[in-house]
């Protein structure tokens, strides 16, 4: 319930897949977030709403509901510890909304905690963490215009590992 920490995220995106990979490093753990088509169609939905509400001000402080307000996205996220320990794996429910910190309202995805689903690692990991991510309108607005379509159809072919030329 801190204040906001700033971290980078590397934005990769796999078209074979059709899936965008935001990887980041929190505590310790390198985490590797996948949204799929329906997922980003609906962070950008759920950003559009986000805006409406605070151009009107109908943000609230008080009370939870402001973390899924605009919906949720099945994901699937990745996670090791280190490069040399077992890739583990879950499907979380990603919750769209606002958090508010320090006073001001933030754009906000919940990664919800979710059982492992790699079976030679169930022992030492046995569930993802709960996760986070805070933006600002500008940061939510740079993700969303990398999550459209017309954005990853126009990517150059070849580019190594489909990374997309944004870090922030």
């Amino acid at each position: 319930m801190g204040s906001v920490e700033n971290r980078n995220i590397a934005v990769f995106y796999f078209p074979d897949d059709d899936a965008v990979c935001l990887q980041f490093r929190i505590d310790f753990i390198t985490y590797y977030q996948y949204w799929d088509q329906s997922g980003r169609a609906a962070f950008i939905g759920a950003l559009e709403r986000y805006r409406t509400d605070y151009d009107a001000r109908d943000l609230s402080a008080k009370g939870s509901r402001g973390k899924r307000r605009y919906g949720t996205a099945r994901g699937m996220v990745i996670w090791e510890t280190t490069r040399l320990s077992h890739l583990n794996y879950s499907y979380p429910r990603l919750e769209l909304g606002y958090y508010f910190r320090n006073n001001s309202p933030y754009f906000a995805v919940t990664q919800r905690e979710a059982p492992n689903e790699e079976p030679a690692a169930k022992q030492g990991s046995p569930r993802s963490r709960n996760v986070v991510m805070y933006f600002t309108r500008a940061q939510a607005d740079a993700l969303a215009a990398v999550f459209a379509e017309d954005y990853l159809l126009n990517l150059p072919s070849g580019s190594p590992g489909g990374f997309v030329p944004d870090t922030w």
